[in-house]
């Protein structure tokens, strides 16, 4: 949904600091499966085939971070939930049947990144479960709704007969920025999409301090340096670079906001 689709599917006041309660319900097929940002809390059976699934109500939380799957039971699982500190929270990494055991990687990184920010940042994270759902193509690469976390199956898939280490990198780093915004940009929200780079900024580094974590050998924030900070610095050289905060609401500078410099 973000930055501005929630309001294409439901109708909601979309801007980040209009935080909500979403109690979310889904009408579908039976033979389909539904997750989205709450835990399934009721199912209703109807004589037609259709299934209404009932979710339990989400954090108030910014529409931005809505999320629903609709898949087919036959295509579509879970690998089995991982609990995870006091609260015992569920992790569970999800895809389709075919790839579950390429996955394992990205379920390791998940569950390692979130104990590692839970006792870094000295706040749990607040829900009861976290799910990582692979699917087939997905045009942000990745996104980190509240409980459901959606990627690129690219962004999870490890295979190490067919796959390089600095694809095993990437699904380490991208799973570590993804499960940062669960603080930095979810619980603690912009105001307005010109304050983007503070969750984005801080998701970054992050997201370098849990790789570092769980795979220390490869020096994570020695490589932030060469790989991230200088390439932030060139961009924000140049003459024609943007001011890092633009306050607009016009459409096509939102999106303009999602680049190096943010």
């Amino acid at each position: 949904m973000e930055p501005i689709y929630a309001r294409s599917v439901i109708p909601c006041i979309d801007e980040p600091s209009r935080k909500a309660i979403f109690k979310i319900s889904v009408l579908h097929d039976s033979s389909y499966a539904v997750w989205s940002n709450g835990e399934i809390e009721r199912i209703e059976t109807f004589g037609d085939g259709r299934t209404l699934s009932h979710f339990t109500p989400t954090l108030k939380m910014s529409t931005f971070l809505l999320a629903l799957i609709v898949a087919p039971m036959s295509d579509f699982a879970c690998r089995p939930d991982r609990l995870i500190g006091s609260k015992n929270t569920k992790s569970r990494v999800c895809g389709r049947v075919d790839i579950l055991p390429q996955l394992a990687y990205a379920d390791e990184v998940a569950y390692k990144a979130l104990a590692f920010f839970n006792t870094y940042f000295d706040i749990d994270y607040p829900l009861p479960k976290i799910e990582h759902f692979a699917v087939p193509d997905f045009g942000a690469g990745a996104m980190e709704n509240y409980g459901l976390l959606i990627y690129r199956e690219l962004s999870l898939f490890f295979d190490e007969k067919t796959v390089s280490a600095s694809r095993k990198q990437y699904i380490t780093t991208v799973v570590s920025h993804e499960i940062a915004h669960q603080w930095f940009g979810n619980l603690v929200s912009p105001a307005w999409w010109g304050e983007l780079w503070l969750k984005e900024g801080f998701a970054n580094y992050m997201e370098t301090l849990a790789s570092d974590f769980v795979e220390p050998s490869w020096m994570q924030e020695e490589q932030f340096v060469v790989e991230k900070i200088f390439r932030f610095m060139v961009a924000d050289s140049l003459p024609t670079s943007r001011p890092i905060s633009i306050q607009s609401t016009n459409p096509a500078d939102i999106f303009q906001l999602f680049d190096l410099i943010t």
